[in-house]
């Protein structure tokens, strides 16, 4: 009680502001973080106002007070109006002090009921923004045309962080914005600073914080000097950019710098050794990126450890949760792909009206390319198993044209939008050629650089360099739903006159065709002959002659086509399963009672979508078992009737007794559906003291393999079955 009436007059305001956000509903709803590119947020869009509003120009200068959870704002906005009134969006739990508007005080409303607490889904990227955080700030401008306005404001801001989750497939919900002794995080979707109809802006931003908390946002860092027992901190980006995010923590600074470009990491204290680590890393990877796609487009870029697990990437920096900076992949696989992104959405920005195409090409420069590099084989690896990941969660029910994607927040989306994208800029590298294709990147880069750019405008430029219309191309792979389904018909060899052996078949097309270029593997006793073949009907008869017997034909074996896969084509995996439109979960019965309370959480947990039936084994009839993924808890043995059942399917797992004796192993092995390709069978085990929740928890991550065992929560074996059979292969007799 006495701590209440002795607390700070800064306290005392949060207290009051938490009251006043509590009873406006502003901040109840966290925002849905979507990708490990940023979110974007751009305002108004949809809403039903008379008056059009763009801000050109902000000069935001923030003071920070992390132990209460407040800040204080003064925004001096360069801005243009097209009626008699200005409206901005501002989040409705703050309040606005003053308002100044061409040098004279200024009255405004502030309607903090505009949005009426409901989610406003954006036009231009479909992006659903949570516009029931933000009021609409009006003013009486008497005239259109520039204005230069200055809103003085402050506010709380504590959105707790949900707990999230991280994988290739998935991306977890985060927060809009929280102002916290361990760190600041300010996104857009907070409504912190004033935002109109305005698509781009210029950012120049002055931030004040207690000594021992450190800031950063986009642009070059002009100054930075104490004053007291205050850091003053400004930061200036001349360039035009899509949105603003702001970041402060008790960091410790590291610097360096690689032809002109600042580098910077911001990493709580004691990690000198890691943030020396990424500091080199950044260096290596901007000097690659400079001279494949043009001159890195910004002053600076750091690499900030957030207090919360996040994996985004910013106009000129990125942001990587404590777990995941550590994890001792990201350096080569995260890192790079958050750079490269300066480039690819935060250099050349996303006209998302037309779909976001900077994922797949951001994927392309960076994942792609690197395995490529890096590993023999990798690359035609990297395209199986995008394939592979189409066929596994992608359905006619959930799938979409790439004009309709905007960010992944599931399998699926991600399938289409990373991977079908990717595929097709490789299908405009296999089309120009490897020099012809970064040549002609780097002419994106310098035509749109700080401007947006649609899927029309990048082919454009691909139109001019091969010197091929690509209206076709646009049509087949980013207008149209789906995929190619290729099969290989009556395979003949007869012996010629002039040549040894004469090879003809079809190649067939389901449903409305493709124009592809097919590439053809033949393998003979003497040789191996590859060839790329035109397909653009349903049906097309080749003829190919050889000066020795043929072994062997394929069609497409390296993957360079993005196509639907047959099942046949596709190893058991996780993603199968997981990707399955049904799924039958199984749990021995003859479990002990703690056992069998531990996998009926796991199956609940993996039945969080309500898709799923579970049952025991005993609770199991035949005529289910062909009906849908089956996924088995414990020994197959425990269930006579599945036993039976698997008996065809089941393989010997590809690790040492000793390593699956231990008492805190457990595994996952995924095996062929007995009776329907479609589907897959995954058994989880463990022994005494492994904790198959865990487990199962870490499943997001190893979608495509077949096999895992685990010592407690660490794998130690991984690895995918083999595939030797395909409705495009022919082995000749």
């Amino acid at each position: 009680m006495y701590r209440l009436i002795f607390l700070s007059v800064r306290t005392w305001f949060a207290i009051v502001m938490v009251l006043i956000i509590t009873f406006n509903a502003s901040v109840a709803n966290p925002g849905t973080v979507y990708d490990f590119k940023r979110v974007k947020c751009e305002s108004n869009l949809g809403v039903d106002v008379n008056e059009k509003t763009e801000v050109t120009n902000h000069n935001i200068s923030i003071e920070l007070f992390p132990a209460d959870h407040t800040f204080r704002a003064k925004d001096e906005m360069l801005l243009k109006n097209q009626g008699e009134f200005i409206s901005l969006n501002l989040n409705k739990g703050f309040k606005i002090k003053s308002a100044k508007l061409d040098g004279k005080e200024a009255k405004f409303q502030f309607d903090r009921a505009a949005y009426k607490n409901k989610l406003k889904k954006l036009d231009d990227d479909n992006v659903a923004s949570n516009f029931s955080r933000a009021g609409v700030v009006k003013i009486d401008t008497k005239r259109t045309g520039e204005h230069v306005l200055i809103l003085d404001y402050e506010g709380l801001l504590y959105e707790a962080p949900f707990a999230s989750q991280f994988s290739r497939e998935y991306i977890a919900s985060q927060t809009s914005g929280i102002i916290s002794e361990q760190g600041v995080f300010l996104s857009p979707e907070s409504f912190w600073y004033p935002r109109g109809d305005e698509g781009m802006s210029r950012f120049e931003v002055h931030t004040t914080t207690p000594l021992g908390y450190e800031t950063v946002t986009q642009g070059t860092r002009q100054s930075h000097e104490i004053k007291g027992d205050k850091l003053i901190v400004k930061w200036k980006n001349n360039q035009l950019s899509d949105s603003l995010y702001l970041q402060a923590g008790p960091y410790e600074i590291q610097e360096d710098g690689i032809e002109g470009i600042k580098i910077y990491t911001y990493f709580f204290p004691g990690a000198s050794k890691l943030a020396s680590l990424y500091l080199n890393k950044s260096k290596q990877y901007i000097a690659m990126y400079n001279k494949l796609l043009g001159k890195y487009p910004y002053g600076k870029f750091a690499v900030i450890e957030n207090f919360f697990e996040t994996g985004y990437g910013m106009p000129s920096w990125t942001l990587l949760g404590r777990t995941v900076v550590r994890l001792p992949f990201i350096p080569d696989t995260s890192l790079p792909h958050e750079i490269c992104h300066n480039w690819w959405g935060n250099g050349v920005f996303v006209d998302y009206s037309n779909g976001n195409w900077c994922e797949g090409l951001t994927v392309y420069c960076a994942d792609y390319l690197l395995k490529k590099k890096t590993t023999p084989g990798g690359d035609i690896d990297y395209r199986r198993q995008i394939n592979r990941d189409y066929a596994s969660y992608v359905r006619k029910n959930n799938d979409f044209p790439l004009t309709e994607f905007r960010s992944r927040h599931n399998p699926a989306t991600r399938a289409v939008g990373y991977g079908k994208t990717m595929m097709i800029f490789h299908q405009l590298q296999r089309m120009v050629g490897e020099d012809k294709f970064f040549k002609t990147l780097r002419r994106l880069m310098a035509e749109y650089k700080f401007k947006k750019a649609t899927w029309k405008d990048i082919l454009g430029i691909f139109e001019d360099e091969c010197g091929e219309k690509l209206d076709n191309f646009y049509e087949l792979w980013v207008k149209r739903t789906g995929a190619p389904v290729l099969r290989l018909k009556n395979v003949r060899a007869v012996p010629e006159k002039d040549k040894a052996f004469a090879v003809s078949f079809e190649i067939i097309q389901e449903g409305e065709p493709y124009d592809l270029d097919v590439p053809v593997l033949i393998r003979t006793e003497g040789e191996e002959i590859r060839k790329s073949l035109k397909v653009n009907d349903s049906r097309k008869e080749f003829k190919i002659l050889l000066d020795s017997k043929p072994v062997w034909l394929e069609i497409d074996p390296d993957h360079h086509l993005f196509r639907r896969l047959y099942p046949e084509e596709i190893p058991p995996s996780i993603a199968k399963v997981f990707g399955s439109e049904k799924q039958l979960i199984v749990l021995p019965a003859g479990a002990d009672a703690e056992r069998l309370k531990q996998y009926r959480a796991t199956a609940q947990m993996i039945n969080k979508t309500k898709t799923g039936v579970i049952k025991t084994d005993a609770e199991v009839k035949t005529e289910e078992l062909g009906a849908s993924s089956i996924i088995l808890f414990g020994p197959a043995s425990e269930g006579l009737l599945l036993v039976d059942f698997l008996s065809g399917v089941l393989r010997d797992a590809p690790w040492k007794a000793d390593l699956a004796s231990k008492d805190d192993a457990g595994s996952v092995v995924v095996y062929d559906h007995p009776t329907n390709d479609e589907y897959g069978v995954m058994v989880i085990g463990g022994n005494s003291k492994n904790d198959v929740l865990s487990i199962v928890r870490k499943l997001p991550h190893y979608g495509k393999y077949s096999y895992l065992l685990f010592h407690g929560e660490t794998n130690v074996v991984k690895g995918i079955w083999e595939v030797k059979s395909s409705p495009l292969i022919y082995v000749f007799e």
